[in-house]
């Protein structure tokens, strides 16, 4: 079953896209019809729409949309190649939760964990996140791309891990 976050998420991430004019109503509504399939296919890899919007409807470039939150929420950006998967504290989160909310821990600093996303702009990620880690976050933006290669890493690696068990 599709994690709940994913829809909230996505809802107020495409309404807030289109309140800084970044998309217009149209191409969020042609991104949500190709969301709302994936989402019945339960394709939670897929069921995200910068996702759709940039790879799929090519109609938002990341490199845009990572520069205006880097200025407008005064945010660090982190490119996840220089990181691994924090499979230590797989007891906070889960590898679905990551997937669902495009957000992944990266580090951990006296007890502040260094979150970095592609979906800032969406607040039931943030809350989500900051709930989970009782508000000691520091956030980061990334590219999507950086994102997804670190998870589909980790579950191979849990994958051949498994088979070798």
């Amino acid at each position: 079953m599709i994690n709940p976050i994913i829809l909230r998420s996505n809802r107020f991430l495409g309404n807030n896209l289109v309140n800084h004019d970044l998309i217009t109503l149209e191409q969020l509504e042609e991104a949500n019809n190709v969301l709302l399939d994936k989402i019945d296919a339960e394709n939670i890899h897929q069921a995200s729409l910068l996702r759709i919007l940039m790879w799929e409807l090519d109609t938002l470039k990341e490199p845009d949309l990572v520069e205006f939150q880097v200025e407008k929420y005064d945010l660090g950006l982190v490119d996840l190649g220089f990181y691994s998967y924090l499979s230590e504290m797989e007891d906070i989160f889960t590898i679905d939760e990551c997937w669902s909310t495009w957000t992944v821990p990266f580090d951990c600093e006296n007890e502040f964990y260094f979150l970095a996303t592609a979906y800032h702009m969406s607040q039931p990620v943030v809350k989500f996140w900051e709930e989970k880690l009782d508000g000691r976050v520091l956030w980061f933006v990334t590219e999507m791309g950086g994102i997804s290669t670190l998870l589909e890493n980790v579950e191979q690696q849990q994958k051949s891990a498994f088979i070798n068990s």
